[in-house]
């Protein structure tokens, strides 16, 4: 009986992450950063880099993909709002990203506490999301908005100008991940 009760409570643990994540992170997407850019700089990357170094891949997933599910049918938890017609959105890439990104993320990192290990984890999921944020961007670009750019061009003007931003919110999450995993 008491195996069950631990697999209930399990389960009861993970749906409420899953809640609190998908909370945490429409909050985080409309905390706006003031840096002039194409596209809105948020927190949001923060936490999509931090979920998956703590609770890991099923979790941070299954968060992200409810996440997107519940901004496209028109709940405004998007940076820009909400709804079906958010996939014609030159950022909706990212979206597809910051779902992609939390499997390496959080297999690398696993229930690791060092700093070098979730700071790898974190990397492969930034580039995961950076390159279907980039490709999203780019594909839009020609075939949406029809405004023929280069991959080159897509790329500076949607990744580049936010790497430097992202890398620091990369560290954050790592130092954050390490820190709390030990005293966890």
């Amino acid at each position: 009986m008491t195996n069950n009760n631990a697999i209930v409570s399990t389960k009861a643990r993970d749906v409420a992450m899953i809640g609190v994540l998908i909370a945490v992170c429409s909050v985080s997407g409309m905390i706006r950063i003031p840096i002039p850019a194409v596209m809105p700089v948020t927190l949001q990357v923060l936490v999509i880099l931090l979920a998956p170094m703590l609770v890991g891949v099923k979790v941070s997933f299954a968060a992200i993909t409810l996440y997107t599910i519940l901004g496209l049918i028109g709940l405004p938890v998007f940076a820009s709002g909400g709804g079906p017609a958010y996939v014609l959105v030159p950022s909706f890439g990212f979206l597809i990203g910051f779902m992609l990104s939390t499997i390496p993320n959080g297999l690398i990192a696993g229930k690791s506490t060092n700093f070098v290990r979730n700071l790898i984890a974190g990397a492969t999921g930034f580039i995961v999301y950076e390159f279907f944020g980039w490709l999203g961007f780019w594909l839009n670009m020609n075939h949406v908005q029809g405004k023929a750019i280069s991959p080159e061009a897509a790329l500076a003007m949607a990744v580049l100008p936010f790497v430097l931003v992202d890398l620091v919110k990369l560290v954050l999450a790592a130092g954050i991940a390490s820190a709390l995993k030990r005293r966890l």
